[in-house]
């Protein structure tokens, strides 16, 4: 069983896991879509033709972002980890921070028997961050910023825990998708604790600029995904709850489709020019200075 693989196993129990914590009945693995989508939207983003994500080779997880076994790696707002399990395959010492403890719990317990070098999880709003001295080399925020009341603020916690020369990796849903989202998502979706800030590439970089860093890299990825959303919310039912996801024929055509373009030898081109028309996220690679 290859790395990537590990990967998506320990991803689809933890996506798993969080659904019942929230009192939502899973289906079996074999037939829940819900693992359907994590799959595709991993395997859209594995490789540097197509995304730039997870390149076990290289050992980078985004481009300009490569993880090592001497890195210290903070991820802030952990979600299902999935970025956590590639830091650990690396030997890195790995760390995260979440404000549900649960999150927290769920991910030390999934990261046992890794290859991370240590492990540590925090309970925190990170107003401000639980570090009293920088130490991260590597820091990854990604799809935090739309959550938090001062974007600025956090970013400058985020720039106080890193050590000289560390890197980041910083992303926030594109405005695009968000705004495109607004005439289909239930109106919880744009308030608290979910998306309360909606950010243009400019007043992204700008944040980032302002609170210290250098820009390395920028780029706009998640066009499946940002589809994926839209025929979600006009899918029948309510919520993301996994009967949604599995009965909506809106979400197996869209999976059979993408799944189906990635095979065709100018997929990857597509890919590339779609996520650049309605992306879900930007990324930027950013340092802290020497």
């Amino acid at each position: 069983m290859g790395m990537i693989d590990r990967i998506l196993i320990k991803i689809r129990s933890m996506v798993d896991g969080l659904l019942v914590t929230r009192g939502v009945e899973v289906p079996d693995s074999s037939s829940s879509n819900q693992s359907d989508r994590v799959d595709i939207g991993f395997v859209d983003s594995m490789n540097d033709q197509l995304g730039g994500w997870f390149d076990s080779e290289s050992g980078a997880l985004f481009k300009d972002f490569v993880i090592g076994s001497g890195d210290y790696v903070l991820d802030v707002g952990c979600g299902n980890g999935r970025y956590l399990f590639f830091c650990a395959e690396q030997g890195a010492h790995v760390s995260w921070v979440d404000i549900e403890q649960h999150k927290v719990e769920s991910m030390k317990e999934a990261l046992k028997g890794s290859s991370a070098a240590s492990l540590s999880g925090y309970v925190s709003d990170c107003q401000p961050m639980p570090f009293d001295e920088p130490f991260a080399t590597k820091v990854i925020a990604s799809e935090v910023l739309e959550h938090v009341d001062n974007p600025a603020g956090f970013l400058s916690e985020l720039y106080r825990i890193g050590l000289p020369g560390a890197t980041y990796l910083l992303t926030v849903p594109h405005q695009k998708s968000e705004e495109a989202q607004k005439s289909f998502a239930p109106k919880e979706y744009f308030e608290k604790p979910n998306h309360i800030n909606i950010f243009s590439e400019i007043e992204f970089e700008t944040l980032i600029r302002e609170a210290g860093f250098e820009t390395v890299s920028q780029q706009n990825t998640g066009f499946y995904q940002a589809m994926w959303w839209m025929l979600i919310w006009i899918s029948p039912g309510e919520g993301l709850s996994a009967e949604r996801i599995q009965n909506s024929t809106l979400m197996k055509s869209w999976i059979t489709t993408w799944t189906e373009l990635l095979k065709n030898p100018r997929g990857a081109q597509v890919k590339q020019i779609l996520d650049n028309v309605f992306p879900k996220r930007r990324v930027v690679v950013a340092r802290k200075p020497l």
